[in-house]
């Protein structure tokens, strides 16, 4: 059976729809499935089954303190990583290093939704919106280095 590592921005008690009912139900029948989440309430490592907790402060690294925790990257045939684009960049940065695919899924659009928003009648406003759009397209450029791509349902 495959591996697939899932790295969320949920916090670990919180009831999310596609990361409880898809990843950690109907594709456990398919893969081996670990999921990482994200926290700013604990400042140690921990694991709990199939789940593990990383202090928020190693988002970046993330990559690379799993791999100093001694889980084995390189086990993993996929990653998939849930809305964070600075995650998602150190997940692509190490595809080559442990031969893993790397996924990406959007929860909700929210820049799109911002940039709808913005009052670009003032200076403040125009500026915050060249500010989206070039964080829209960091996104969509590191998207489309991924192999799979799972857009919002």
């Amino acid at each position: 059976m495959k591996n697939l590592l899932l790295i969320t921005d949920q916090q670990e008690y919180s009831e999310h729809g596609t990361v409880t009912a898809f990843f950690d139900g109907f594709l456990r029948k398919h893969f081996n499935i670990q999921i990482v989440f994200l926290t700013k309430y604990k400042d140690s490592f921990q694991i709990k089954g199939d789940h593990f907790i990383v202090p928020i402060e190693y988002e970046n690294k993330i990559i690379e303190y799993l791999s100093d925790k001694n889980i084995k990257i390189d086990t993993y045939d996929m990653i998939i990583v849930r809305n964070k684009k600075d995650i998602l960049k150190n997940v692509l940065d190490n595809k080559v290093k442990y031969d893993y695919k790397v996924g990406y899924r959007t929860s909700y659009p929210k820049r799109f939704h911002q940039l709808e928003l913005l009052d670009t009648s003032s200076l403040s406003g125009w500026f915050r919106s060249v500010l989206q759009k070039s964080n829209i397209r960091q996104r969509d450029t590191l998207a489309n280095r991924c192999d799979l791509f799972l857009p919002t349902s």
